[in-house]
């Protein structure tokens, strides 16, 4: 099978914030992930929390600790061929107990009129689920982010939005395999009160930092919630026909590094979706399948063929292949990310 690329211009002039709204949606309700206990060594699962270092208490602190503040959003992307900036304020919110909340604030870049800004903060609002869980750094696997990642601690602090950091260098063991990130952690706390995230030629393609921050935040002020549209989770080694309506598509080839965390059903408007989550302890990718063809109607992607577009530092794949629709998600290089999609169509 030839898998087509389209250029994105066919896309029309939207940009590409407001085309992934349909990736929005299907992330509004992103799951929680394995407790970072039940991926933790025994030794260091049954330790007091003051005993483990702030590295091992990543994986729980946004949902653990209680706080809030302001955060200065800024992503570098190119979209057919030119630069762009997508830079915004937001306030951030958790009780400590799993619940918690992203709403945006002003918009620095692009300019926008006030429909566009109406319309990116709803949009924003739909997927906080996905910023607050997989768009900010952080260990998400303590055991997978050891085989697949680094750090290298240069010993210095400082600080950010009040609170005293510990500044660190997360690069890939394999080197060349693709970006890294700088991230400024308060020890205290194990959250991450800044993160630079760095292509592999060194380049800047996001940046997440606090600007105002405290662990009394006014919780009756915040609107707080869980997963908006949590999915149903399933055995993806079992029939799932009757569950979802069609034959589950699974990835065979995976960019290294990456291993299986999860598959789960949800819906979105009318259609029945499987999502099936990937990680490497850091950076989770995701495959998502549904029945029928979704999209805007002016863009053709044929009976086979694949749309891509790029938001920040990822990249969305969306194939349409007769009636069954594909969407991968990731970080990965654009062949790779090829490679994991045809393999699940064969």
């Amino acid at each position: 099978m030839t898998l087509r690329r389209h250029d994105a211009r066919r896309a029309g002039p939207a940009p590409a914030w407001v085309r992934c709204a349909l990736v929005a949606t299907l992330f509004a309700g992103c799951s929680p992930q394995t407790p970072g206990d039940a991926a933790m060594p025994g030794s260091v699962a049954g330790a007091s929390v003051r005993s483990r270092s702030f590295l091992e208490r990543m994986p729980d602190a946004p949902m653990n600790v209680t706080f809030g503040g302001t955060r200065h959003v800024l992503m570098n992307y190119t979209e057919a061929g030119v630069p762009r900036v997508l830079e915004y304020d937001e306030n951030v919110t958790s009780d400590g107990h799993g619940q918690f909340a992203i709403v945006p604030g002003a918009v620095s870049a692009p300019a926008m009129t006030n429909e566009q800004a109406q319309f990116f903060a709803i949009l924003q609002e739909q997927r906080d689920g996905f910023f607050y869980r997989f768009r900010d750094f952080r260990i998400r696997d303590w055991n997978t982010f050891t085989q697949n990642w680094r750090i290298n601690d240069p010993g210095v602090e400082e600080f950010v939005a009040g609170r005293r950091t510990t500044v660190i260098e997360v690069r890939r063991r394999v080197a060349g395999a693709g970006g890294w990130y700088r991230a400024w952690i308060d020890p205290d706390t194990a959250l991450v009160m800044r993160a630079d995230e760095m292509d592999a030629a060194g380049a800047l393609v996001s940046r997440v930092a606090f600007v105002s921050f405290t662990l009394t935040p006014d919780l009756s002020a915040a609107p707080l919630h869980g997963d908006r549209s949590p999915g149903v989770a399933f055995d993806r080694d079992a029939d799932n026909s009757a569950l979802l309506g069609f034959q589950l598509l699974d990835p065979t080839i995976l960019p290294a590094g990456y291993r299986f965390e999860r598959a789960e059903s949800l819906t979105a408007g009318s259609n029945t979706w499987a999502r099936l989550t990937f990680g490497d302890g850091v950076e989770e990718m995701f495959f998502l399948q549904t029945m029928g063809q979704i999209g805007h109607a002016d863009v053709d992607i044929g009976p086979r063929s694949v749309q891509v577009f790029r938001i920040g530092p990822w990249t969305v794949l969306q194939g349409q292949f007769h009636d069954t629709l594909a969407i991968v998600v990731g970080k990965s290089d654009l062949p790779s990310l090829l490679r994991m999609l045809k393999s699940a169509i064969h």
